[in-house]
């Protein structure tokens, strides 16, 4: 997976009782010389962007994930799920035009290039008691 590209220096791991999510890099620095770490290290990205041009985001899968969560939060509607490191938010929206009961939804971040990335939007009304289809 390293070297395919899908596991990379700032691909996200957990362990039991940490607090919160780290780079691979953190265990990269403890397993190699410090000459090789040097050439795993990558420049800290620390701000998503988009680009209306493109629309594409870039920054980090992590970054993209908070950023996904407060815009939903701001908008009311409850997040119940948030995996950052495969980069799937999970959300239910309230009362909309198209359903009363709410919708479910899904924004999937996908890498396209490196620190680059494309968010695909999945919703499903949600279907309320006694409603026929």
């Amino acid at each position: 997976m390293w070297q395919s590209g899908s596991i990379t220096a700032q691909t996200l791991y957990w362990f039991e009782g940490a607090p919160e999510w780290h780079p691979l890099i953190n265990i990269l620095r403890l397993l190699e010389p410090p000459a090789a770490v040097a050439s795993v290290a990558t420049p800290q990205i620390t701000i998503a962007r988009y680009n209306t041009r493109t629309g594409l985001f870039t920054g980090t899968t992590l970054l993209l994930v908070k950023l996904a969560v407060q815009a939903i939060q701001s908008l009311g509607w409850k997040v119940e799920n948030a995996n950052e490191s495969v980069g799937i938010i999970t959300f239910e929206t309230g009362i909309s035009w198209g359903s009363w009961s709410g919708v479910s939804c899904s924004l999937s971040i996908q890498e396209v290039g490196e620190n680059t990335f494309r968010v695909i939007v999945r919703w499903t009304p949600k279907i309320g008691p006694g409603a026929k289809l």
